[in-house]
Formats: structure tokens, sequence, C-alpha cells
């Protein structure tokens, strides 16, 4: 056998290849719906917003839908019953990358807002959100990209709970 390739148990590889799609099309989605919420509240409670407050305010979401793009090209990793081991090296380190960009933009965001005296606490709490989105996104990738030997013995038996 190649050693590029190891094999997965055939319930892990169905769901794989079946639930990063469904949670990176679920986090694309809640992002963009979470953001336009935010920036319509947003706009109501503020007028007088500058660009750059605005441009900071939509790189968190930004990094959270490309992270959510990660998860959905992650399916690629999966040849059934086959898991793609430089494949999926790449993709975990495509999440990593779109996790630490959220976390460093979500950050951005909110020192923009202090430094600039736009502090509305309905925009902080919306970074937080994208934050949490993030790291669900990045916790259920990495569980799938990188599966530990237990996640993979409860796969191997004859009866499952999901």
């Amino acid at each position: 056998m190649d050693p590029r390739y190891r094999e997965l148990p055939p319930a892990f590889a169905y769901r794989f290849r079946s639930s990063v799609v469904l949670i990176g099309v679920a986090l694309c989605v809640g992002a963009l719906l979470l953001y336009g919420l935010l920036q319509f509240v947003g706009g109501v409670l503020e007028k007088n917003v500058p660009a750059a407050i605005r441009v900071t305010d939509a790189l968190a979401p930004l990094s959270t839908v490309a992270l959510g793009v990660a998860l959905i090209s992650a399916r690629r990793c999966v040849r059934t019953p086959y898991l793609d081991v430089p494949k999926a090296r790449t993709t975990r380190n495509a999440l990593v990358v779109c996790a630490v960009a959220a976390m460093a933009f979500a950050l951005l965001a909110v020192l923009a807002r202090a430094l600039s005296g736009a502090g509305n606490p309905v925009a902080l709490v919306g970074q937080l959100a994208f934050l949490a989105l993030a790291g669900i996104g990045f916790a259920a990738g990495h569980f799938f990209v990188r599966p530990s030997v237990r996640t993979l013995q409860k796969f191997s038996g004859h009866t499952h709970l999901w």
C-alpha cells in the first residue's frame, strides 16, 4: 500500500465526506447572515462610522467564510476508504491559517474600535461571535482531518450511535 494513504473505517469515511460539506456550508451561511444582521443593527445604532472601521469589521467574517470553504474542500482528502495524508496535512494547515486569521482580525477590529472611540457593544459581541464560529469550524475540521486512534476505533465497530 502506498504510504500516502491511510485506511479509514468505512463509516468514518462516509461521515467525513458528508459532514465536512455540511459544516462548511453552515459556517459560510451562518457567518454571512450574522454579518448582515450585525451591519443592520450597527447601522441603526451608529450613523457615522469611518470606512476603516467598516473594513476591519468585515475581515473576521471573511476569514470565517474562508474557514468554511477550507472545510468544504476537505472532502477531497478522502478517497473511500482511504485518507490522502498530504492533502489532509495541507487542509489542516489551511484550517490553522484561517483560524489564526479570524482571531487576529477580530482582535484588530476590537482594537480599531477602541482606539477610534467608536465602541459599540453590538459590534464587540459580533466579533466574539465570529471568533466562536471560527473556533467551532476549526475544531470540527481538525476532528475530521486528523482523527484520533480512539475515534477511529469507535467507528470500526459494527454498532454506531449516529
